[in-house]
């Protein structure tokens, strides 16, 4: 049970992480392009 527990924490947390890169990569480019986001 505490093991399927740690994959699935795990999992999202890379997930959370993830999308925290993605929308900084964004919001990078918008600035570097110029564009209203």
């Amino acid at each position: 049970m505490s093991e399927a527990y740690s994959k699935i924490f795990a999992d999202f947390q890379i997930a959370v992480l993830t999308q925290a890169n993605l929308k900084k990569k964004a919001s990078c480019s918008c600035i570097v392009v110029k564009l209203p986001c």
